[in-house]
C-alpha cells in the first residue's frame, strides 16, 4: 500500500469515528404514536331554581259600576199576578231609576240601587173589584261580603242593609189619599231575597276571579320570544300560584296573582315545545307575595374559540427537558364526558399527538374557565412510558394549564344586558306586557356540549306581567 493511500484510509476512519461518536450523542426524533381518546357528551341535567313572576291585578270601581250599570237596565222585576203572594190583590213592576253607585272595601262591597215602583193594587170583595195604579221611588242598599274558595270560585253573600223611600207611593180609594208605604215594604221584603240574588250574580259576572288566575296560569306556559335576532325564548314552567287580598285605593281594586315557575332562558331556532298543563292549582291566600325572580342564563365559549386563544399563547412554545425538546404545532380542545381533552401536535424529539385531560371549572373571581389538574389521557402515558419517558419529568403539564383559560365576563354580561333590555316594557304579544330587572348573578354549573363549555347563570332580579284582560 503506498503512503498516499494510508494517509487516505486514516482520514477516513476518523472521519467516520467522528460521525458514529457524534450520531451516538445525539438523541434520534421518536414517533409517538397514540390513540384519540372518542368525544363524549353527557346530557345537561340542571333543575331551574323556582322563582315568582307577579302579575298585577287592579280593577277600576268606576269602571265595575259602569259595566254594572250597562248589564242592569229597564225593567228588573214583575209580579203579575193579584194571587200570589198569599193573595195579596197586588201587582208590581221593578225598574232601575239612576245608575248603581258601588263602593270598595276589603272583602266587601255595597251598593247604593235607586229604583222605580210601579204597584197596581185590587180592592173589593165577593167578586166586586176596584182597580188603582201607584208609583213610587226607593233607594236600596246591599252588602256584598265575598271571598275565594278553594277551586277559586268566588262565594258571596249579599245583604240588604237599608232602604230609603225617595217618593213614597199614595193613592186615593174612594175619595180617602192612602198611603200604601207598608203595602210596598211588605213587598219588597217579600222580594229580598230575588234582589239579593240578583246582586251576587253581578258581582260574580263582573269579578271572575278564577278566569284571571286561569288565563294567568295557561299563558304563562307559552314560551316568549325575547328576542327575535338570537332566537332566544323565555321559557316558564308553573309550580303553583298564590293571589293576595283585595284591596282598594283611590278608585282601584288591587291584588297580584303570584305564580311560582321555574324561569330559563332557551336558544333555539324554533318555538320550544311544551304541554301545556290547564289544571289550575287549588286557591291559596299569603298576606304577601315574594317579588324575587330568578331566571337561568346559558352563555358559551365554542371550542373553536377556545382552541384560537390556547394556540395564540402555546403553538411555538418549546418545552425542554436536559438536551431533548418539543415544539407545540397544533392545538385542538373538546369534550369527554366532565373532563376536557387537549390534543398538542408536537414536533422534536418526539414527534407526534400528544393527548391530555383536565377538568373545566368556572373562577367567579375572574369569571373565565379554567382546565385544572391537567394530566396524560392513560393511552398516550403508556405511549410516552415506551418511547419517551423524559416527557414524565417535562414541564410542559405545568406550563401548559395556564394558558389554558378563557375569559366569559363579557358574555355572562351580554346574555344578561340583552335579557334585560327585553324586559324593559316588552310586549311579546298585544296586550301582555313584560317588565324586569335582573341583578345579581350567581353560577349554576358548567356543562360540555358538542359545541363548547356551556356555563348556566342564575340571575335574581324581578319580573312582573301584566295583562291587560286582567285589568280594565
Amino acid at each position: 500500500m503506498g503512503q498516499n493511500q494510508f494517509l487516505t484510509l486514516v482520514v477516513f476512519s476518523i472521519v467516520l469515528f467522528v460521525v458514529l461518536f457524534a450520531s451516538s450523542c445525539k438523541p434520534s426524533k421518536q414517533l409517538l404514536e397514540t390513540e384519540k381518546p372518542k368525544a363524549k357528551y353527557d346530557a345537561m341535567s340542571f333543575n331551574p331554581q323556582t322563582s315568582t313572576v307577579n302579575i298585577p291585578i287592579k280593577m277600576s270601581v268606576p269602571a265595575i259600576e259602569a259595566k254594572i250599570n250597562k248589564d242592569v237596565t229597564g225593567l228588573l222585576y214583575e209580579d203579575k199576578s193579584y194571587d200570589d203572594n198569599d193573595g195579596d190583590n197586588l201587582k208590581m213592576k221593578i225598574w232601575k231609576q239612576k245608575d248603581i253607585k258601588l263602593s270598595a272595601y276589603p272583602d266587601a262591597f255595597e251598593y247604593y240601587v235607586p229604583l222605580k215602583l210601579s204597584v197596581k193594587m185590587r180592592y173589593g170583595v165577593f167578586g166586586t173589584y176596584g182597580y188603582q195604579s201607584v208609583e213610587g221611588s226607593i233607594a236600596l242598599s246591599f252588602r256584598t261580603v265575598y271571598e275565594i274558595d278553594e277551586s277559586w270560585d268566588l262565594a258571596t253573600v249579599t245583604v240588604l242593609t237599608d232602604y230609603k223611600w225617595l217618593h213614597a207611593p199614595t193613592t186615593s180609594i174612594l175619595g180617602q189619599k192612602v198611603s200604601i208605604k207598608s203595602i210596598a215594604n211588605r213587598l219588597l221584603k217579600s222580594n229580598k231575597q230575588f234582589l239579593e240574588n240578583s246582586i251576587d250574580e253581578q258581582i260574580k259576572a263582573n269579578l271572575n276571579i278564577k278566569e284571571y288566575a286561569q288565563d294567568a296560569w295557561t299563558m304563562l306556559q307559552d314560551p316568549i320570544n325575547v328576542n327575535e335576532d338570537y332566537k332566544v325564548w323565555l321559557k316558564l314552567s308553573p309550580k303553583s300560584i298564590q293571589m293576595t287580598p283585595l284591596k282598594t285605593e283611590k278608585g282601584i281594586i288591587n291584588a297580584t296573582i303570584g305564580i311560582q315557575s321555574a324561569a330559563e332562558v332557551v336558544l333555539s331556532e324554533e318555538k320550544p315545545k311544551v304541554t301545556i298543563n290547564k289544571t289550575l292549582p287549588p286557591f291559596v291566600r299569603p298576606e304577601q307575595i315574594k317579588d324575587d325572580f330568578q331566571i337561568n342564563l346559558t352563555t358559551e365559549i365554542p371550542y373553536v374559540a377556545a382552541e384560537k386563544i390556547a394556540k395564540k399563547e402555546m403553538v411555538g412554545q418549546t418545552f425542554s427537558q436536559g438536551k431533548r425538546s418539543v415544539t407545540v404545532k397544533n392545538l385542538t380542545i373538546y369534550g369527554q364526558g366532565e373532563q376536557v381533552i387537549i390534543g398538542a401536535l408536537v414536533d422534536g424529539s418526539v414527534k407526534g399527538m400528544i393527548y391530555m385531560r383536565g377538568k373545566p371549572v368556572f373562577d367567579p373571581a375572574t369569571s373565565t374557565v379554567k382546565i385544572e389538574n391537567v394530566d396524560y389521557d392513560l393511552d398516550t402515558k403508556n405511549g410516552i412510558l415506551k418511547s419517551a419517558n423524559w416527557l414524565f419529568h417535562s414541564t410542559i403539564l405545568k406550563k401548559i394549564e395556564p394558558y389554558l383559560t378563557f375569559p366569559l365576563e363579557q358574555n355572562i354580561k351580554d346574555a344578561q344586558k340583552m335579557i334585560q333590555d327585553q324586559l324593559k316594557n316588552y310586549e311579546p304579544v298585544k296586550g301582555i306586557l313584560l317588565n324586569g330587572q335582573l341583578d345579581e348573578l350567581k353560577i349554576e354549573g358548567l356543562y360540555l356540549t358538542p359545541n363548547g363549555f356551556r356555563v348556566v347563570v342564575l340571575s335574581n332580579g324581578k319580573l312582573n306581567l301584566k295583562v291587560d284582560g286582567l285589568n280594565f
